[in-house]
């Protein structure tokens, strides 16, 4: 009798035990994942964006922190919260590239948002259960937990080593500990050539990071914010603005069409006593290269975004095309003024 209700008690103990983590990493995700952000960044001079994670360290000033990886030769760049809008990333407030941290700071746009708590790894010993939230492959806010598997001393810093699993846009986010505290900034994994190593992932301490929150080495650094990822089209001129865009490009095409046919074709023939062959030539090379400029007005900042052209490029590009659309309008005025008949 006696033996039957150890055992059942060592059976509830084992469950309780066996709760204990997922408990913890479902109360530190309700209540610290608010903090937790996507980052979002457009590179200089590459095709694809970066994606990765960061942590809110100043609710009321927009500071976050995240992996200098990450946002390294940002162009534009957002950051998202959970329940909250796309916020621009302004300025680079401080970085360390050998530790491979960056604290940026973001437009709030007069919001206040939630902020983590950051703790220390002295005292942190392995076994001690962790909670990672982050963005791994574009998951927004996927939630994993482990365990820390030791600290280790990796080129003159402190990094984490856990078992809770991350993957490419994890990078930046926080590590906390079971009370709920960033103890780390999530980096970076490691694996051998023939890739049999298994979850060797590695945070940097967040002990590493706080000397960069009293600097302000890049305050000056700004960022140019641009309209969040979710809300933009792929162009950067006001003009692109989702299906508006075609519409208008439409509406010019015609326009130009109506104005040679109806306006240009009978002056031209009225004033200058030409053949209708003649007035339908020039009429129709009004036509064509202006819906040409206009077209290529239009797609210069398609092809900005797609080949990612650097921004003088397509500048010139855009330019070139609008003062062509103004310079074969001022020839069609030149071909169409009124001149005296001969007798």
């Amino acid at each position: 009798m006696i033996s039957h209700l150890a055992g059942i008690i060592f059976l509830l103990v084992l469950w309780g035990c066996g709760g204990t983590s997922n408990n913890t990493a479902s109360r530190i995700a309700e209540e610290e994942g608010p903090a937790v952000a996507f980052v979002v960044v457009e590179i200089d001079g590459a095709k694809s964006q970066s994606q990765g994670s960061g942590v809110a360290i100043d609710g009321a000033k927009g500071y976050f922190l995240t992996n200098w990886h990450v946002i390294k030769g940002i162009r534009e760049g957002w950051v998202r919260v959970q329940g909250a809008e796309w916020m621009p990333i302004v300025a680079i407030v401080a970085k360390d590239e050998h530790k491979d941290l960056a604290l940026v700071k973001a437009d709030l746009g007069g919001q206040t948002l939630h902020q983590a708590r950051l703790g220390t790894v002295a005292g942190v010993k392995p076994g001690d259960p962790v909670v990672v939230i982050g963005n791994p492959l574009g998951e927004e806010f996927s939630v994993t937990d482990g365990i820390i598997s030791q600290i280790r001393n990796q080129d003159g810093y402190k990094v984490v080593q856990t078992t809770a699993p991350i993957s490419p846009g994890n990078s930046g986010g926080p590590l906390f500990n079971e009370q709920g505290e960033v103890v780390g900034i999530v980096t970076f994994t490691k694996q051998d050539t023939a890739r049999r190593a298994q979850n060797l992932n590695y945070a940097v301490a967040i002990d590493e990071a706080r000397p960069l929150l009293g600097k302000s080495d890049y305050e000056d650094k700004v960022v140019p914010g641009m309209e969040p990822p979710a809300d933009r089209s792929r162009s950067r001129a006001f003009i692109f603005d989702d299906s508006l865009r075609w519409v208008l490009l439409v509406v010019i095409i015609i326009g130009i069409y109506v104005l040679s046919t109806f306006v240009v074709f009978p002056i031209l023939i009225r004033n200058h006593d030409r053949r209708p062959s003649q007035a339908f030539g020039l009429s129709a090379v009004i036509t064509g290269v202006g819906s040409a400029l206009t077209i290529v007005f239009f797609l210069s900042g398609y092809l900005d975004y797609l080949l990612d052209w650097q921004t003088n490029y397509a500048s010139t590009l855009f330019w070139g095309s609008f003062f062509g659309g103004v310079l074969v309008f001022l020839i069609a005025v030149f071909l169409t003024r009124s001149q005296p008949r001969k007798n």
